[in-house]
């Protein structure tokens, strides 16, 4: 059993138009930038489902206003308002049989089958409407129905009211992002608690003993000079003031001599403080605070099922009722947690939610957590400044079972900042991601991973993340390797780059536009064997920077910087250095398949005279390694006076395209 989708309709942050949004039946992981709608959707699923009163009340603040004067079709806020949050919860072991009164309650029974074979589910769904009632607040009212239909449109009478219990089978336990979060943590804490110690089946011994241990206590205690004379002098003062028959004897009491009181006052405490003290919940960090808070709700998770299957005794079963869904919604846990217990957070609530009975959102702005999250289960969280409204998509990804999502799911994972960047460079090699900031930060400009990322996903799936990251929204471009004179190499890495760009939804014209006509398919198939000219070459080059498609001249990054700064790179050799004719150390770089050295002409040629010189630096040393040693020999000012040209269009691209705020 797992909530499917949620449905938000005017609430917070989310418009007028329905935004629908599909969970995962484990983990869900929302990402996105700053008042993006994170927030709002956990609150949305808390409004449903939270376990206190306060987090299932629907407040004035929940309600969408349109800015001023916004998109064409927002209405301005009138004496009335309206949301309504709308959920379809799946329930695939009425498909499977593995049914039981435990995981699917017999209130379930609003089940609905879209069509033959489909999965059964029922939809719950909670609006709201505010009035202006001539009141600071207005009044806001509130109703959850049974909605019998699947169907978007739907009748008045296909809902019906759902009971409150029926509502508490699924429960929503909620960590804040916030720093202060103890009220609320000890809340719902408190409500966790006592659902157990309610059912806790106590022996007569123990009551027999706590009944004696209190009385003696409170004897000991009313029996002490100083307690008596506060005593005497209370009820003096308190006879002036009340004359009543009732309440008449004020005292201190130490404790309740009722068992049922005693044990309604349980507290956790944490043995071995820093004094060798007991200390209780209050004396934790914001963090610990956060992290026992989970620790409990799990605990909870975990004994309430062994206590049905009839794994533990001590209990009662008639008196604890647990929910047949419990959800954990954790709001942005690396604001007071470390990345060692991200981890550790990560791995428990995997383990916990298998197996139907639970299921998480999570959401975060930290790469530790997304590195451990596949993409199919991210749902990136989007704000449009003109309507003011958010939207949350899916990850886009190749089509299932193929080589190219295998590389994709990977690549999100090992890189996981792509989710959060304002702009994203996709480059070759590691040597773009130590070279490229250095530059940059001679021209002024800052390219801090945290909102520019730089991928070395540039590969033959390239057009997978294009497609990815233009369906995110996130601006970006691409860095590639020309390969002059390789294999493959310059028209070939043109020819690949366009194709790539027809497979990604670009239009043949202006893209295979020529002085002529239209470049034929035929023509295309066969550019890797055109006659290398430069100038010819450089036009189809410069046309491929419309498209955020940038190459590296002639060769590759490591190259344009040995050109640039011979100097430097002669600067790290130690001992003898290169040993190999140029010609012959031609022939390694560039291999015995392509064209070689002829093709270096015009204003390639001046590259040729550092092949020796680039086997020695690149092909027998780590590449970044050699360029971070290099650039110590390089000033800012000569950085920025003598950096290739091809680097400095990218790097000038990117200031161009990058949000003025991160400038």
């Amino acid at each position: 059993m797992h909530v499917e989708s949620v449905t938000l309709t005017n609430f917070r942050c989310f418009g007028g138009a329905p935004t629908k949004v599909a969970l995962d039946a484990e983990l869900t992981t929302i990402v996105g930038p700053n008042g993006a709608g994170k927030t709002a959707l956990l609150q949305a699923l808390m409004r449903l489902f939270g376990v206190t009163r306060a987090q299932r009340t629907i407040v004035l603040a929940d309600f969408h206003v349109p800015p001023p004067g916004g998109a064409k079709g927002t209405e301005a806020p009138g004496d009335t308002r309206t949301l309504s949050l709308d959920v379809v919860v799946r329930l695939p072991e009425l498909a499977d049989g593995s049914a039981t009164a435990a995981t699917v309650a017999p209130v379930f029974r609003r089940i609905h089958i879209s069509a033959p074979g489909a999965v059964p589910a029922c939809r719950l769904r909670l609006e709201a409407r505010w009035d202006d009632d001539g009141t600071a607040e207005g009044t806001v009212t509130q109703e959850l129905f049974w909605v019998n239909s699947l169907e978007d449109d739907f009748e008045e009478s296909q809902k019906s009211g759902v009971a409150a219990a029926e509502r508490g089978l699924i429960q929503l336990y909620y960590t804040p992002a916030n720093r202060d979060a103890q009220s609320q943590i000890k809340a719902t804490t408190g409500a966790l608690a006592a659902r157990l110690l309610k059912a806790i089946e106590w022996s007569q011994d123990t009551e027999d003993a706590v009944d004696t241990a209190s009385k003696t206590l409170t004897d000991a205690f009313g029996g002490e000079d100083a307690i008596k004379a506060i005593g005497k002098a209370l009820s003096k003062r308190w006879s002036y003031l009340h004359d009543g028959d009732i309440d008449t004897q004020p005292g201190l009491s130490l404790m309740s001599r009722r068992f049922e009181e005693v044990v309604a006052r349980i507290g956790v405490v944490f043995k071995q403080g820093p004094a060798g003290e007991d200390r209780g919940l209050e004396a934790l960090s914001d963090g610990q605070q956060s992290l026992f808070y989970f620790a409990l709700a799990a605990a909870v998770f975990d004994l309430e099922r062994d206590v049905i299957a009839g794994d533990v005794e001590g209990f009662r079963d008639d008196a604890l009722s647990i929910p047949a869904l419990t959800l954990f919604a954790i709001e942005e846990p690396e604001n007071h947690l470390s990345p060692y217990y991200l981890a550790r957070i990560i791995q428990q609530i995997s383990s916990m939610v298998k197996g139907g009975a639970g299921q998480a959102l999570i959401s975060s702005h930290s790469p530790s957590v997304l590195s451990r999250v596949p993409p199919e289960r991210v749902r990136y969280c989007r704000r449009d400044a003109e309507s003011a409204t958010s939207s949350v998509l899916a990850i886009p990804m190749p089509k299932d079972g193929t080589e190219a999502v295998k590389f994709v799911r990977s690549a999100m994972l090992a890189y996981p900042e792509l989710y959060f960047a304002r702009f994203v460079l996709l480059v070759e090699g590691d040597s773009e991601r130590i070279v490229l900031p250095k530059l940059a930060e001679a021209q002024g400009l800052l390219l801090d991973p945290s909102f520019v990322a730089i991928a070395p996903l540039g590969g033959r799936h390239v057009q997978h993340f294009w497609r990815l990251l233009t369906g995110l929204g996130i601006p970006f471009a691409t860095l590639l390797d020309l390969d002059l004179g390789r294999e493959g190499g310059g028209y070939g890495r043109v020819k690949t780059s366009i194709q790539q760009l027809l497979a990604n939804g670009a239009n043949k014209r202006p893209l295979l536009e020529l002085k002529d006509g239209l470049l034929s398919d035929k023509s295309l198939e066969g550019m890797h064997d055109w006659e290398t000219k430069i100038p010819a070459l450089r036009l189809w080059l410069d046309d491929l920077e419309k498209y955020n498609v940038f190459f590296s001249w002639p060769l590759d990054l490591d190259l344009a910087m040995l050109q640039a700064f011979p100097d430097a790179y002669k600067a790290t050799i130690e001992g003898s250095g290169p040993r190999m004719k140029n010609e012959d150390a031609a022939v390694v770089v560039l291999g015995a398949g392509g064209k070689g050295l002829e093709v270096y002409t015009d204003d390639a040629e001046p590259f040729a005279k550092h092949m020796a010189a680039y086997r020695y630096h690149f092909l027998t040393n780590s590449k970044p390694a050699t360029h971070l040693r290099a650039l110590t020999h390089v000033s800012s000012a000569t950085l920025k006076k003598d950096m290739p040209e091809c680097l400095l269009k990218v790097l000038q691209h990117i200031k161009d395209h990058l949000p003025a705020q991160t400038l």
